[in-house]
C-alpha cells in the first residue's frame, strides 16, 4: 500500500454536521493471491515507519455506528481518571491538571471514554469542553479556541488580552472540565500564558490532557497517568471493533490474516484503528482497498480540491459543494440534473469511501435538559440519540417558529415513548405537528407521572388526548381544545378541572360546549393563571346567545389573572366578571371579533388595566356612559386600540377618564365622526388614526 496524509479536523465544537478529511490508504491490491505475504510485509514495514513519525502523522478516529469506546480501553484505566475528576480534593492552584501519556490514539480513546461517562454528568460540571490542540501550539490560537468552545460562539479577536478577559468572565466562579487533546508543546512559558485565564474557575475544575510525551506533562506541571502498551487481546478488540461489521463472521483464513495485522501493529492503537476503519468500509476483509488511485476522475478532481485548505480545516458539506460548483466540477452528462444534486452524490460517494469523516453531534444518554434553536438542529443526529436519553427532564425549542420535520431521523411519535421522567415538554412553534404525540397519550400516562409542563402553541394540534387529566402533576398547559363529541366533553372538562394549572392557558373551540355546566367543570376560577385566552370558532352562528353568556360566565378566572383575551365570542353581552372587581389585577384585555355583542361592558372600573384592545365588534354602534362605569374611569390605562369597528358611529367623551393615556389607535372605523379626540390625550400621548375614514373635530374651533 501507499499511505498518504490528509488533514483531520478536531472535534472541538461542531455546530453543524461537518465533515473532515480522514487519513486514507493508497492501495495496489488487485487480488487476494499468493503474493499477499510479501505485499503485507511491505505494508506493515511502512506502517511501523510512519508510527515512529509521531509528529507528522495527524490521524484521528474514524466514526461509525459501533460500540462505545468503553470496550476499547481497560476499564481500570478509565476508573482511575474518573475518580480523579470527581474527587473532592483540589489543588490550591486550581484547576488541577492530569496528563494521559501514551501511544497515539490510546490517550484520546481513554479521554473520550471518561468524558462521556455518566459519573462525569453526576459531578455537575458547569462547563464541559473538548479542544483539539495538535502540534501547532500558538498561544492566541489555543486560547481563542478554548473561548469559542466554552461559549459556542466564533471569536475573531486578535488581541490576547481581550481573549483572556472574555475567557476569564466566562469561567469565573464556574466549575469546568476542559480536555486538551493531542498536546505537543513542551514550552512551559507558553502554557503558563494560556493557563492564566483558566485559573479563575471554581474549585473542582479539572483539565485533562492527552499527549505522547512526558516532557509535555512536565512543562504543564501536571499529574501524570502513563498508559502502557496494549496487550494482545486488547489490541484484537480495538482492531475487531473498527474492522468488523456486526453480521460478519471470520473464517480461519481471514482470522489468521487479521491476527497477523494486529501483531505487526505492535500495540499501536492509532494504526489498529486506521487499518480497521478502512477494512470496515469493504464487505469482506480481503476485498480491494479503495484508494485515490482508483477513484473516478470526477471524484479525484473534487477531492484534490480539498488539499487547497489549511490543516485542521473543517468542511461544511453545503459550502464545499458550492465551491465545487464554482470550479465547474459538477457536470451532469445528461444535463438534466441540478449541479447541487450532482455535488451531493459526489460528496456522499467520497464519504462512503472514507475520504471524509462525518462528525455529527450525538445527544448524550445522560442528558436531562435539552433546549435548542433551529440552527442547532442540524448539529445533532436528527434527535435519533435522544431516544436513549432515558433521564430526560425537559425538551424545549427556544426559537419562536421552526420547521424541523426535514431534520428528524425518527418519528416524533417515537421520540418520547421510552422516557418516563420528562417534566417539561414543549412543541411550541413546531408548525408541522398536527396532534399531540401518542407517546403523550393514554397508553403512556403511567410513564409520564412527572410531567409538569406541556406546550404546543403555534402548532396544528386541534384535539387533546382524552385522558390527559390523569397527568396529576401537570401545572402548565399552553393550550386546551374542547372535544367535538358532546358525550365526551363532560369527562374532558372534568379532567381539566382536576389539574392545578399555573401561568398561561388558552382554551380553544369553546363553541363545542353546549351545556354551561360543562364549562363549570373546568374549574378555571380555582387555577393560578396569570394569562387566559378563550376562543370560539370564527363565523360560528350561536343557537342561543344566552347559553353563550352562561358558558363564558362559568369560565370565570381567578382574581390573580393579569392578561385576558376573548376571541370570537358569540354572546350579545358579557358576563359581569369581565368588568367587576373580581379582575382587580388585570393589566391587559383584548376583545376581538365578538360580532354579536351589542354594547361594551363597564371596563372603566378595571383599576389596573393598562392596555385595552377592541377589534372587530361589528354590533357596536355607540360607546357611551356604560363604557366608563364610574366617575374616575380607566385610571391606569396607557394604550387604547379600536380597529375594524364597521358600525361604530359615536363615542361619548368623559372628562375624568384616561388620565394616563399615552397611545390611542383608531383604524378602519368608517362611520365614526365628530370625535373630539384631542380631549382624550395628555401632552405625551401618541395618536394614530385612519385619516381616510375618520373626521376629527377640534374643540378649539367650537
Amino acid at each position: 500500500y501507499e499511505l498518504t496524509r490528509c488533514e483531520v479536523e478536531a472535534q472541538s465544537q461542531p455546530q453543524t454536521f461537518t465533515y473532515k478529511v480522514s487519513n486514507f490508504f493508497y492501495s495496489t491490491f488487485s487480488s487476494f493471491n499468493k503474493k499477499i505475504e510479501s505485499e503485507m510485509k511491505e505494508v506493515l514495514e511502512k506502517l511501523e515507519y510512519l508510527a515512529k513519525q509521531k509528529g507528522a502523522l495527524g490521524l484521528k478516529d474514524c466514526t461509525y455506528s459501533g460500540d462505545g469506546s468503553s470496550s476499547k480501553v481497560p476499564q481500570k484505566f478509565g476508573d482511575i481518571i474518573i475518580n480523579w475528576l470527581t474527587s473532592e480534593t483540589d489543588n490550591p492552584n486550581h484547576p488541577s491538571i492530569l496528563s494521559i501519556v501514551g501511544m497515539g490514539g490510546l490517550g484520546n480513546t481513554l479521554a473520550q471514554h471518561v468524558y462521556n461517562d455518566p459519573k462525569i454528568e453526576d459531578a455537575k460540571f458547569d462547563i464541559k469542553a473538548w479542544v483539539y490542540v495538535s502540534d501547532h501550539f500558538h498561544v492566541l490560537t489555543v486560547t481563542r479556541t478554548i473561548l469559542e468552545t466554552v461559549t459556542d460562539k466564533t471569536d475573531d479577536s486578535r488581541n490576547l488580552e481581550m481573549v483572556h478577559k472574555k475567557l476569564k468572565e466566562k469561567l469565573s466562579g464556574r466549575k469546568f472540565l476542559l480536555v486538551l487533546d493531542d498536546v505537543w508543546n513542551e514550552r512551559r512559558e507558553e502554557w503558563e500564558v494560556v493557563r492564566t485565564s483558566l485559573s479563575y474557575g471554581a474549585p473542582g475544575s479539572r483539565i485533562l490532557v492527552t499527549t505522547r510525551g512526558e516532557k509535555v506533562a512536565s512543562s504543564m506541571r501536571s499529574e501524570v497517568h502513563l498508559l502502557k502498551q496494549l496487550r494482545e487481546d486488547e489490541c484484537w478488540k480495538v482492531f475487531e471493533n473498527h474492522a468488523l461489521k456486526d453480521d460478519l463472521e471470520l473464517n480461519d483464513e481471514l482470522m489468521k490474516v487479521g491476527r497477523r495485522i494486529v501483531e505487526k501493529c505492535k500495540g499501536l492503537p492509532l494504526a489498529l484503528k486506521t487499518i480497521g476503519c478502512l477494512l470496515r468500509t469493504n464487505e469482506i476483509i480481503p476485498a480491494i482497498f479503495l484508494s485515490y488511485r482508483y477513484l473516478p476522475s470526477h471524484l479525484k478532481r473534487c477531492f484534490a480540491y480539498c488539499a487547497l485548505f489549511p490543516k485542521d480545516y473543517e468542511f461544511v458539506k453545503e459550502e464545499l459543494i458550492l465551491m465545487w460548483m464554482a470550479q465547474n466540477f459538477l457536470q451532469s452528462p445528461q444535463q438534466i440534473r441540478h449541479p447541487e444534486e450532482v455535488g451531493e452524490e459526489y460528496f456522499n460517494d467520497l464519504l462512503s469511501r472514507s475520504f471524509f469523516e462525518q462528525l455529527g453531534r450525538c445527544i448524550p444518554k445522560t442528558t436531562r435538559h435539552f433546549s435548542f434553536e433551529l440552527r442547532d438542529v442540524k448539529s445533532f443526529d436528527g434527535f435519533e440519540s435522544l431516544i436513549d436519553a432515558k433521564r430526560l427532564r425537559s425538551f424545549l425549542p427556544i426559537s419562536k417558529f421552526w420547521e424541523i420535520q426535514w431534520h428528524f431521523k425518527i418519528s416524533i411519535q417515537d421520540l418520547f415513548s421510552n422516557i418516563k421522567f420528562i417534566r417539561m415538554l414543549s412543541f411550541c412553534g413546531c408548525s408541522f405537528l398536527k396532534e399531540v404525540p401518542d407517546s403523550v397519550g393514554i397508553a403512556n400516562f403511567h410513564k409520564l407521572t412527572k410531567l409538569c409542563c406541556l406546550e404546543f402553541r403555534d402548532t396544528k394540534v386541534t384535539k387533546m388526548p382524552m385522558h390527559f387529566g390523569e397527568l396529576k402533576n401537570l401545572q402548565v398547559l399552553s393550550t386546551f381544545f374542547v372535544h367535538r363529541n358532546n358525550e365526551l366533553i363532560t369527562k374532558q372538562m372534568r379532567g381539566l378541572g382536576g389539574l392545578n394549572l399555573h401561568g398561561r392557558l388558552s382554551i380553544n373551540e369553546v363553541h363545542n360546549i353546549l351545556n354551561p355546566l360543562d364549562a363549570l367543570e373546568a374549574n378555571v376560577k380555582d387555577k393560578h393563571l396569570v394569562e387566559l385566552e378563550l376562543e370560539w370558532k370564527s363565523n360560528h352562528i350561536p343557537d342561543d346567545p344566552r347559553k353563550e353568556k352562561e358558558v363564558l360566565q362559568n369560565l370565570q378566572p381567578s382574581k390573580h389573572l393579569e392578561r385576558l383575551s376573548i376571541l370570537n365570542y358569540n354572546g350579545t353581552e358579557f358576563p359581569s366578571w369581565v368588568f367587576d372587581n373580581s379582575l382587580s389585577n388585570l393589566v391587559f384585555l383584548k376583545l376581538e371579533d365578538c360580532k354579536y355583542c351589542l354594547c361594551l361592558p363597564s371596563l372603566g372600573i378595571l383599576s389596573s388595566l393598562k392596555t385595552l384592545q377592541i377589534v372587530g365588534l361589528d354590533g357596536i354602534v355607540s360607546i357611551g356612559a356604560e363604557f366608563y362605569g364610574s366617575n374616575s374611569s380607566f385610571v391606569s390605562l396607557e394604550r387604547l386600540k379600536f380597529h375594524n369597528m364597521k358600525e361604530w358611529e359615536e363615542w361619548e367623551y368623559k372628562t375624568t377618564s384616561f388620565p394616563r393615556l399615552e397611545w390611542l389607535y383608531v383604524n378602519e372605523c368608517p362611520k365614526l365622526k365628530g370625535l373630539h379626540l384631542k380631549k382624550f390625550l395628555t401632552k405625551k400621548s401618541e395618536l394614530k388614526l385612519d385619516h381616510r375614514s375618520l373626521k376629527l373635530n377640534d374643540p378649539k374651533n367650537e
